[in-house]
Order: structure tokens, then sequence, then C-alpha cells
């Protein structure tokens, strides 16, 4: 009877933990695709506000390509050092490749 008692203990123990696992795995394939989709809309506002710029803009398209690439390259320094700065020791929220097209408006 003992051993029973104790199997069914060990097995709600193992189902919670499953359970919990299963939880904050969920939880992080959501932060996942929040930042994501972040990622994305930060992309399609860049991409406007670049073609606003060439439309509006009376300098040469080279000469604004070469401020928004260079904007851009600041921006991603700047994002890099700060997630650096505020990432614990371990894995980074997101890649560089995913940082890479993130900018603060």
């Amino acid at each position: 009877m003992k051993n029973r008692a104790k199997q069914s203990r060990e097995a709600e123990i193992v189902n919670a933990q499953l359970q919990l696992e299963t939880t904050e795995a969920e939880e992080r394939r959501q932060r996942t695709q929040q930042i994501e989709e972040q990622i994305n809309k930060n992309k399609k506002k860049t991409k406007e506000l670049l073609i606003d710029e060439l439309m509006k803009s009376s300098r040469p398209a080279e000469e604004v390509i070469a401020q928004d690439t260079a904007t851009m390259k600041q921006d991603l320094e700047q994002q890099q050092l700060h997630d650096e700065a505020s990432q614990p020791a371990g894995k980074p929220l997101y890649s560089t490749e995913q940082s890479r097209h993130v900018r603060k408006w």
C-alpha cells in the first residue's frame, strides 16, 4: 500500500512538473511571437519612412539611403549595447539577426 501511495505522489509531482514546463514553453513561444511581430512592424515602418523620405527629399536618393543606412547601423549598435547591459548572462532574448531589424522611433 505504501508503494502505491509513493508512486501516486511521484506521479503527481511528475505531472505537475510537466504542466509547469508546458506552460513555460507556451509563454516563451508567445513572447517569441510578440517579438517577431514587433520586428516585422518595425521593418515595415522603416521601409515606409525611407520611401517617404525618398519621395519628399530634394537630396539625391544615394545620400538619403546612405544616411538611413548609417542611422540604422547606429541604432543597431545602441540596441546591442542596451541588450548586453540588460540581458542576464546566458542565451540572448533574440538573435543578432533579429535585432538588426529593430529600430527605435
